[in-house]
């Protein structure tokens, strides 16, 4: 277990979070890039996100995915970096291509099925017992996504 402090900056389209402590409850998947399944079930039109910096008048970083809990909620936390998460319209590989775009994305996202994740996301997120997750967290039927 770990605890994490996150704070996320706000801006002219959205409103950032409040200091957040939480408490990481299982091994944390990082990547320049995180691709989930039906992401209309978490409120986002793209399934493909990335970390935001404010570094150079902002620019892509880092997603990071854990188990976690913050005394109000557990599940997945999916977080970037100080403007926190962005997602990619189809066929943009380049995140620098949508800088300065407006975005609707919460801050973080709580994502509560495992299912919404790639295998190799999944592979790390929903490992060990220091998860703390129910018997079958994680189990998905059908095909994993492409990499």
């Amino acid at each position: 277990m770990a605890t994490l402090c996150l704070y996320i900056k706000p801006t002219a389209t959205r409103p950032g979070t409040r200091l957040m402590s939480v408490t990481r409850l299982g091994p944390e998947w990082t990547g320049r890039r995180l691709r989930l399944r039906e992401p209309g079930r978490v409120g986002l039109r793209e399934p493909d996100l990335v970390g935001w910096s404010d570094f150079y008048a902002g620019s892509p970083c880092d997603v990071h995915v854990a188990f976690a809990r913050d005394g109000e909620r557990s599940g997945w936390l999916v977080w970037g970096g100080t403007l926190g998460l962005r997602s990619l319209p189809p066929g943009v590989d380049d995140p620098e291509a949508v800088r300065g775009g407006g975005w609707d994305e919460p801050p973080v996202l709580w994502i509560d099925d495992a299912s919404l994740f790639p295998e190799d996301v999944r592979a790390v997120v929903t490992t060990g017992s220091e998860a703390g997750l129910p018997a079958g967290s994680g189990e998905v039927a059908g095909e994993p996504l492409p990499s």
